[in-house]
C-alpha cells in the first residue's frame, strides 16, 4: 500500500507530514531521510472529513514544533487541534475562529497567521494570528489602505526575510 500525506507546512529544514490514510502527523528531514516521531491517530476524522486549514511552527521557549489544524467534521461542525511534537497527544483549541482566505497559515516571529475576511469588503479583512508559546489568538487589524482589485480580491499574507549583504 502506498502511503498518501499532505505537506502542512515546513520549518528549518523539517517538513510536518500529514498522512491521510491513518490519520497521524510526523516530521521528516527530507535531506537526511530521517523521519521523526508519529502522534497519535487524529480522532475526528471518517469519510466525510477534512482539514480546513492548518500551520506548522517552532515554540522557541519550549524549544517544540506544534501544527495546528482545523478539521471539517460535518457542515456546522468544526474543530481545532494541535499537537505538540513530543507530547504524544493532540489538544483542543476552543473557539477557534474558522474560515480564513487561504488554507495555509504562515509561521513569523512564534506566530502562526491567516487573513480572516470580516465582511464583503477586503478593507474588513483581519490578521487571525495564533501565539504557538501561550496557545492563544488574537486579530490584529490589517493597516488602512485604498483598496483596488487587481486580480484577486482578497488579501494575501507572505513572509519576507533579509538576507544582510556585506
Amino acid at each position: 500500500m502506498e502511503d498518501k500525506f499532505h505537506i502542512l507546512g515546513s520549518w528549518n529544514g523539517l517538513l510536518c507530514l500529514f498522512y491521510t490514510d491513518q490519520c497521524y502527523v510526523t516530521l521528516w528531514n527530507p535531506s537526511i531521510g530521517l523521519e521523526f516521531e508519529k502522534s497519535p491517530a487524529l480522532d475526528c476524522f471518517d469519510d466525510e472529513s477534512m482539514i480546513m486549514y492548518h500551520g506548522f511552527g517552532y515554540d522557541h521557549i519550549n524549544d517544540k514544533y506544534k501544527v495546528l489544524v482545523v478539521v471539517r467534521r460535518s457542515l456546522n461542525e468544526r474543530m481545532t487541534r494541535m499537537y505538540t511534537f513530543g507530547a504524544n497527544s493532540w489538544t483542543t483549541i476552543l473557539n477557534f475562529p474558522f474560515d480564513p482566505t487561504r488554507w495555509v497559515g504562515k509561521f513569523v516571529s512564534g506566530t502562526l497567521n491567516w487573513v480572516f475576511k470580516r465582511g464583503v469588503s477586503p478593507n474588513q479583512s483581519v490578521i487571525l494570528s495564533f501565539d504557538l508559546i501561550k496557545e492563544t489568538y488574537k486579530e490584529v487589524l490589517l493597516p488602512e489602505h485604498d483598496y483596488v482589485e487587481v486580480c484577486d480580491p482578497i488579501p494575501m499574507l507572505g513572509v519576507s526575510t533579509l538576507a544582510q549583504l556585506i
